[in-house]
């Protein structure tokens, strides 16, 4: 596939990477076996979704409820079960998002087209980078979480830490 285009890349970053995605859809508002078995693990993820909203990288928080974020959303979502792992010296620890957890033999991952998503290839990287006299990298710390996720997929970034804690994943 080839790689993204200049156009493609400075879209993405203005309106947020969109998904493309098969027809069939786990179903929606499941609960979903989540990884916070602990009051520990349950209190890095509230930790550091919390971190986020002020940050504008997630809304929600308590007294969000499944209605309220259908009511927010103008639709149904998806609730994706989360965690958290130790991850170094961060207080946090590591946030794990399951994309690939079922729901009726069917994962937000399985329904992503191949194509929606693509990196470059370091060969591909090697051609591009042969037509220019200089190039910079920039390593950007959370470089993920400085991409938004286009508003039309906020409904597959749902998670929720009981059934009044819900959150919107936006970058």
């Amino acid at each position: 596939l080839p790689h993204p285009t200049k156009t493609a890349v400075l879209e993405m970053l203005a309106y947020g990477l969109q998904g493309e995605w098969g027809p069939t859809f786990p179903p929606p508002n499941r609960p979903a076996a989540n990884y916070l078995g602990t009051t520990a693990a349950r209190r890095k993820c509230r930790l550091r979704f919390q971190s986020e909203v002020p940050a504008g990288r997630m809304i929600g928080g308590p007294g969000w409820t499944a209605d309220a974020v259908r009511w927010f959303l103008h639709r149904d979502f998806f609730i994706t079960p989360c965690g958290a792992v130790p991850k170094g010296a961060d207080q946090h620890g590591r946030i794990i998002h399951n994309y690939s957890h079922e729901f009726e033999g069917i994962s937000l991952n399985s329904v992503l087209l191949d194509k929606s998503v693509q990196y470059i290839s370091f060969n591909a990287r090697v051609e591009l980078l042969a037509q220019v006299s200089w190039y910079f990298k920039v390593d950007l710390e959370n470089g993920y979480r400085q991409v938004p996720v286009n508003p039309k997929d906020w409904h597959t970034q749902v998670y929720t830490l009981g059934p009044g804690e819900f959150y919107i994943d936006l970058a």
